[in-house]
């Protein structure tokens, strides 16, 4: 499986000119945690994560009010705190040495570019979502190859009607001891 199966395509992202006001504002609607950093031209130049966004952020050390928090990160670009060396693939990337190299580097998203522009990302939630995938065709296939044996076994019933279930056991007739004793 390779990259450009499980990637987003639609990435919101910053310029390095921009604030982090924004960018604090951007992950919160967007309920994401990474914005790529582009040029005008599409080069991806760095990445902020909500990791460097709340060790930039003073509100968490000083208890200040969001404001407060807006006014501070409103003066701080986002090319003043990128990340600049950056684990990025190609799309046609194997899937399984990406989602390798997250867990070994223990990072949250890789960046997807084609010729120094980026063209999608990969997240720890789209690894998770593809798992989740894998894991219910799993299950399908195992209760259907379940069902292939059971329907497999032999008929132990034959005379039985269409309302009982074929696998059962013939019934045996029983008789009471009371009744067995009467001539």
């Amino acid at each position: 499986m390779r990259v450009a199966d499980i990637m987003q395509k639609e990435v919101a992202t910053l310029h390095p000119e921009d604030a982090l006001d924004l960018a604090e504002s951007m992950m919160k609607i967007g309920r994401f945690r990474h914005l790529p950093v582009i040029t005008p031209g599409g080069d991806l130049v760095g990445l902020v994560s909500r990791g460097l966004l709340m060790r930039h952020s003073i509100s968490c050390k000083l208890q200040l009010g969001e404001r407060t928090e807006r006014e501070w990160l409103s003066g701080i670009r986002a090319d003043e705190v990128m990340t600049r060396d950056l684990f990025s693939v190609t799309p046609d990337a194997d899937l399984l040495d990406i989602v390798d190299a997250m867990a070994t580097r223990r990072i949250g998203c890789v960046p997807v570019v084609r010729d120094g522009r980026l063209v999608g990302i990969v997240t720890e939630t789209d690894c998770l979502a593809h798992l989740k995938t894998l894991l219910r065709a799993s299950r399908v296939d195992a209760e259907r190859a379940s069902l292939k044996r059971f329907r497999a076994l032999p008929d132990l019933n034959p005379g039985a009607s269409a309302a009982e279930p074929k696998h059962s056991m013939p019934r045996q007739r029983t008789t009471r001891v009371r009744d067995a004793q009467k001539p």
